[in-house]
Formats: C-alpha cells, structure tokens, sequence
C-alpha cells in the first residue's frame, strides 16, 4: 500500500500523545483507497496495488472553470446506512498528499483545511449550481472530521451515531508531512474484542520416510520476520501458497481450539509471542 499505515497504540509509544498535538477521529471499518485525480479521470488504487478507473466522478477547481489534476488523496470508502431500507456507498477523505502536483505542508490539519476548501467545497457548489450531472456517481464524497486530542470523549460518544461501521481511533500527529508506508507515530487503537493481528501463512508439504506427505502451516507475526508464532501439522488442506491474513485474536483461538480437536495436533506458541498481545493499551 502506497498510502501510510498506523501502528497500534501501545505502552511503548503512549507518550507520544503528550510529547507533541495530536488529533483524534474515529477509525473506519470500510476498504482504503488511494484516489489519484487526472481532470474527467479518477483512479483508485488498494492495498494490493490494483488500480480501478471510476467514471462520472467531478473535482472542479474553486471558481468552477477547470478541474484538479495530478492530486493524490488518501480515504477510506464505506457503506453508509440511510435509513432502514436504504444504503450509500461513500468516499472519506482524510488527507491530501499533492494538490495540482503540488507537494501539501508538513501540518495535518492544515492539510485537512486544503482539502476541504480546496477539493470538497467546490465540489458542493457545483452541486447546486448543476455544473455537472452528479447522479451517476458510483459513490458519494465526504471529509471526513478530526478533532483535537483533548476531545477525544467527544469522539467517543460519536461512535455508535456514526452511518458506518467503526473499530476504534485513529490517532495523527498534526506537525507532520504525509509519510508513505508504516508511519510509527501515527496510532490506531481498537477495542479489546476488535483488536487485530496481522500473520503470515506459510505451507510447506514435508515428506518423512515411510510416512505420507504431511502438510505442515507455520504461522508467523506479519511484523515478527521468520520468528514461528505457532505451526500446525495436518494433511486436510492442500494449498501450496503463501497467505497474508488478518484474525482477531477470539478467532485465532477458535482456529486453534477447531484444529486441535479435529486433527489432534499440537501447537506451540512462543512466550514472546503471547507477550506481544500484553503490550497493547486498554483505554
């Protein structure tokens, strides 16, 4: 993923947040997106560097007479629920890395006014002028709000009002340039009972003399190099590829508890392993 990648809030990195301002929004459980703005083309690109064209999208420029080019935004795409009966894909924006190729400034919520005014504005104007026909707009744009560190409580009691699912905050330092790539001072944090871990699926068939060919999964910390965090031998699944996937740590323990009972094999997890989950910090 081009775009910059939190780490989790833990012990370690906690004093971040009194060493310099931060600002606090809620995390979005939706699909990040890079959108690159070319005129009449609009592009989004995923976290596995697929790129899709997306019709009918307008950025007018403020006065309305040209349209933005070369302007790279970061976001989030999620399903709002209208109402009942009704949903609304829709875009959140929540930073600008170029405008018009120009490189934004090394201030998070400076970047966050440009963008508004620069990019979400004129786009509402348009809008009620009817410069151009937004019903055919595969999904709707919005900014999406971050707010000071010191309301964070605020955000809190936002979270069960909000259109679309959430799991947690997103906590960005405001006197910093984008970062591309894993950015250790920016911070996510989720609840207990939503909190992730990202691991590595690594099939190996072992062939033992005068015993069948065993399939053996070791699973290893996305984050932890070649350190095992725990392997299972059993001959049921035959996939031969490499798997990077995500399960929380309830879901682990069922995969875990399933595989066992079934197969009768063993795990083994390292102790430093199990620490990792220790570090986390409970707010």
């Amino acid at each position: 993923m081009l775009g910059s990648q939190p780490v989790s809030l833990s012990k370690e990195n906690i004093s971040l947040l009194i060493k310099e301002p931060y600002l606090v929004s809620w995390k979005a459980d939706g699909t990040r997106f890079m959108l690159l703005i070319q005129r009449e083309s609009a592009y989004l690109t995923d976290r596995d560097f697929r790129i899709f064209h997306i019709p009918h999208l307008h950025f007018p420029r403020k006065g309305l007479h040209d349209l933005h080019s070369d302007t790279l935004i970061d976001g989030e795409l999620v399903i709002d629920r209208v109402d009942e009966k009704t949903v609304k894909p829709r875009f959140l924006m929540y930073d600008l890395v170029t405008l018009n190729g120009v490189a934004m400034p090394a201030d998070y919520a400076k970047r966050l006014e440009i963008l508004r005014e620069e990019v979400f504005i004129p786009r509402e104007m348009a809008k009620t002028q009817k410069k151009f026909d937004f019903s055919k707009e595969p999904f709707g744009i919005r900014c999406k709000d971050f707010y000071p560190l010191a309301k964070i409580q605020e955000v809190f009691q936002l979270l069960p009002k909000l259109p679309h699912e959430n799991d947690g905050l997103i906590l960005a330092p405001n006197h910093q340039a984008y970062l591309p790539g894993r950015d250790n001072k920016l911070l996510k944090w989720k609840p207990p009972h939503l909190n992730t871990v990202d691991f590595r699926l690594d099939v190996e068939k072992v062939q033992k003399e005068h015993s069948p060919t065993e399939v053996v999964y070791r699973l290893l910390l996305a984050q932890g190099g070649d350190k095992v965090f725990g392997q299972l031998s059993f001959d049921t699944l035959n996939k031969e590829e490499v798997k990077k996937f995500r399960c929380s740590f309830a879901c682990l323990l069922f995969f875990i508890n399933l595989v066992c009972i079934e197969h009768c094999s063993s795990l083994h997890f390292s102790s430093q392993g199990l620490e990792w989950q220790d570090h986390r910090v409970s707010v």
